[in-house]
């Protein structure tokens, strides 16, 4: 909308129908142009999107004009960068907020507005009247299927120093709630109800009671329903699902808890509760997980409470890595985890009777050195598997009801494809003299998703070369793809366009390295994450994941700059430093995010070799986008990516 607008042109009715169409057209989209008509000059809007609600103070804005224009929010200038990208902040009040974006260079002026919305801050209350925060829902917020046992937590907030009782349902026994401070506030009330073997809830509510310090008698208490509603499951078994496919993270918290594990596609789950749409899996008697509703098929035909059984196992030396079959009787879940010292690799199996007693060796001098079984809880066992060298990768997977495990040592690296299944005619034996023949579907090369390109695979240089990444296989990973764009800049440049120009550049200069490199996508087609790591567990040495950051919607895009390398495992961290390094050598010299270890879908689920994340600079400072959108520059930092993986190659183990 034109500041000042109404006053100069409400006698002409052609401009208002101009400013009527303009208005709807900044409704419809966060990224549309403003062109003045007859001009070239143009204000393009990309942050905030319109109507975005944020919590903070203060929103993100950016967009891109004319390079000599002067760009306002609200009438407070904004920065604009060469590249006519223009970023910044602007303050918010509480509640709906109007963002004019005046751009002008000359006697020409284009305007832009965005609608959005802060949400009321939490804040103490007054002490009278005595009330709940109409801005705080209170706890329990979502639906809860819960048994015997199981504590229930309360939580609510209103004015301070008050006496504060919750009862659930129609029960008529009021128990406390004690003052905390939470959030930087006083006035919230927490507390706890274990239930009960005779409790029945049925959609049962929560109701809250607050009454002033002086006394008062019950009438005179306000009160209010927390949202969730309470069932309590007295059936004394629990229901059985099996998990819809590969790579479903159990948590540790139905929100944002820490990861567990990972189960396999038809891994037996044992059911006992619900918070929301996220399923309680009993792993133990004391240990659960918690998984999304959506990952997971409800049988209602396997028997509840099935255990596995862990008798015997074998091990086998293939050209590529050391295997482990482990027979079992029923896919349950598991977690292979890495020693901190790099030299050993943890198993542990949930929902199996330990009966282990009988383990054969076949390999000559296989990675794995020695096999030891852990003290472990009731219905777990826990093996550890000593190493004789660095290890590269692992992974684990289900043949049927028969648990593998793969080992790789980093003087072993996979120089054509992936063999590691398809020599297993070797005869392992699992203590009985049975013979076991793997199925071709671990073949990596004819598994490959349709979306792999393998055309690069045909590397015409000789092994005579002496070429530094002679023969390593390298899978690339332009993140995103297709409907997924990842960020934007404020040209509106897309994410996923400069990954996959940097991931094309950096396999041009691996490929004359030697390696043999495979990409995840060529193309601007969309990816499944799960997909994309099982490109990785199948046919790679070298997983690279290739991002730009940006900053919250809330953030400040102006305050973060330069590049970072994530990374999960400790074996992937070796890599990530060596590729880290090499990046902070990059002109122009910028200041770095750091070398992280994160909680990402990537880095965490693919452990059959090393597995990094690169954010390579911040799409949301103008400055690194003019980087980004700069050819030299990606190569220049392709090349450095390229040295980071040779330096890393550099330091692995030669073949023994």
């Amino acid at each position: 909308m034109y500041k000042g607008s109404r006053k100069h042109f409400s006698r002409w009715i052609f401009l208002s129908f101009c400013f009527l169409s303009f208005f709807f057209s900044f409704s419809k989209s966060a990224a549309t142009a403003t062109k003045p008509e007859g001009s070239s000059f143009s204000l393009l809007v990309v942050w905030p999107p319109n109507g975005a609600r944020v919590d903070g103070e203060r929103i993100r804005v950016g967009g891109k004009t004319d390079p000599a224009g002067r760009v306002t929010v609200n009438g407070r200038p904004l920065r604009v960068f060469p590249s006519g990208a223009f970023a910044g902040t602007c303050p918010l009040n509480v509640g709906a907020n109007t963002l004019t974006f005046r751009a002008t260079v000359g006697e020409q002026s284009a305007v832009a507005v965005r609608k959005v919305t802060r949400s009321t801050p939490l804040q103490t209350l007054p002490a009278q009247p005595v009330r709940f925060d109409p801005n705080y829902d209170g706890q329990p917020s979502e639906d809860l299927v819960v048994r015997p046992g199981d504590v229930i937590r309360i939580r609510v907030k209103g004015s301070p120093g008050c006496r504060a009782t919750f009862r659930i349902g129609s029960g008529e026994t009021q128990y406390p709630l004690f003052a905390v401070r939470r959030y930087g506030c006083d006035g919230f009330y927490e507390g706890a109800y274990e239930v009960k073997p005779n409790d029945r809830f049925v959609q049962a509510r929560v109701t809250c009671y607050l009454r002033g310090s002086d006394g008062a008698k019950d009438k005179s208490a306000v009160q209010m329903l927390t949202p969730g509603r309470i069932t309590v499951n007295a059936n004394p078994y629990p229901e059985v699902g099996r998990a819809r496919e590969d790579y479903v993270r159990l948590r540790a918290e139905p929100r944002s808890g820490a990861p567990l594990l990972a189960v396999r596609e038809g891994t037996f789950l044992n059911v006992d509760g619900r918070v929301g749409n996220m399923l309680r899996v009993a792993l133990t008697p004391r240990l659960h997980g918690y998984v999304a509703r959506e990952s997971v098929v409800m049988t209602g035909e396997d028997a509840p409470l099935q255990r596995g059984a862990v008798e015997n196992l074998a091990v086998i030396e293939t050209e590529t890595a050391t295997l482990v079959r482990i027979p079992l009787g029923l896919r349950v879940p598991l977690a292979l985890d890495q020693g901190a010292g790099g030299d050993s690799v943890e198993l542990t199996l949930y929902g199996v009777e330990n009966r282990l007693n009988w383990i054969t060796d076949r390999t000559q001098r296989g990675l794995v050195n020695v096999i030891a079984a852990l003290p472990s809880d009731d219905a777990t066992c826990r093996l550890a598997f000593g190493l004789r060298a660095p290890l590269l990768g692992y992974r684990a997977w289900y043949e049927g009801e028969v648990l593998w495990l793969s080992f790789r040592s980093c003087s072993r690296l996979r120089r054509v494809g992936n063999s590691e299944s398809s020599v297993l005619d070797s005869g392992l034996e699992s203590g009985k003299g049975t013979k076991t023949v793997a199925s071709s579907s671990q073949s990596a090369i004819g598994n490959a998703p349709s979306t792999t390109d393998t055309s690069s695979m045909q590397n015409p240089k000789s092994k005579s070369q002496n070429l530094p990444l002679d023969g390593m296989v390298v899978l690339l990973d332009p993140g995103h793809g297709g409907a997924s764009k990842g960020t934007l800049g404020s040209t509106g440049v897309e994410e996923k366009t400069i990954n996959l120009q940097m991931a094309e550049s950096l396999r041009r200069r691996l490929e004359s390295r030697g390696a043999r490199v495979r990409m995840t996508r060529s193309d601007d087609r969309e990816v499944s994450l799960a997909e994309r790591v099982r490109m990785a567990e199948l046919d790679a040495d070298l997983f690279v994941s290739i991002h730009n950051n940006s900053v919250a919607l809330d953030g400040d895009p102006l305050a973060a700059r330069g590049m970072g390398v994530f990374y999960y495992h400790p074996h992937s961290r070796a890599a990530a430093r060596a590729i880290y390094e090499s990046l902070a050598r990059v002109e122009p010299p910028l200041t770095p995010y750091g070398l992280v270890n994160a909680d990402l879908y990537v880095v965490r689920e693919v452990t059959a070799a090393p597995s990094v994340l690169l954010e390579c600079l911040f799409l949301s400072h103008p400055e690194d986008e003019m980087l980004l959108l700069d050819p030299a520059y990606i190569e220049r930092a392709m090349e450095a990516v390229a040295e980071g993986i040779c330096a890393w190659g550099r330091g692995l183990p030669t073949e023994r």
